[in-house]
């Protein structure tokens, strides 16, 4: 039995989101205060932090990204939900946060693809460089952390591969998958945007 290089690359991209969902649970259910007497383990460039309990204690805990970066929010999304723009071009501004994730940090791993909330976790500072490519106080999002379209609705993302992505807002009817919705695609990498 013969496997094609598209079928070792989508069967990578499924357990890479896989993974992500459930790092993402994980995540969630543990967010017990980390003990201070903690010993760093050897950490390599741009990998994530790491710490080790102790030396009898072999667990080890993610610490986490910066919080803080020096560069300020990127304006990408200034426009985003306003009278000025439109829909499609709401998701192009989208579309655009997530090529500049990806052009700066090189690593289209670091989003979180879980959900809305976790990838935009990672666009609102929670990557290597605490770089904020949405403001954290962005009026379109919500209390979750989710970023919503014009109609106040969470916008659904799907990643194909870690770094191919659908953008969609549900539309005016507020119903996800129906006629009225938009959708815009996110490429990085071996893929072009259009």
């Amino acid at each position: 039995m013969k496997i094609t290089r598209l079928e070792v690359t989508s069967f990578l991209a499924g357990l890479a989101i896989v993974l992500g969902i459930l790092f993402s649970v994980l995540e969630e259910e543990t967010n017990a205060p980390v003990d201070d007497s903690t010993e760093k383990v050897k950490e390599t460039p741009g990998s994530v932090p790491l710490e080790r309990k102790s030396d009898t204690d072999n667990v080890i805990t993610k610490k986490p990204f910066p919080k803080t970066s020096h560069i300020p929010p990127y304006p990408t999304l200034n426009r985003y939900g306003t009278d000025e723009s439109s829909i499609q071009e709401d998701l192009k501004l989208t579309q655009q946060c997530f090529l500049n994730f990806w052009s700066l940090l090189k690593d289209p791993d670091l989003i979180n693809l879980a959900s809305n909330k976790s990838i935009l976790k990672s666009l609102t500072g929670y990557n290597p460089e605490g770089i904020q490519f949405i403001p954290k106080n962005h009026p379109f999002l919500n209390e979750r952390g989710e970023l919503l379209d014009r109609w106040q609705i969470p916008l659904i993302f799907h990643a194909i591969a870690v770094n191919h992505i659908e953008i969609r807002s549900a539309g005016p009817d507020k119903i996800p998958y129906t006629e009225d919705d938009s959708l815009e695609v996110a490429k990085y990498g071996l893929y072009k945007n259009p």
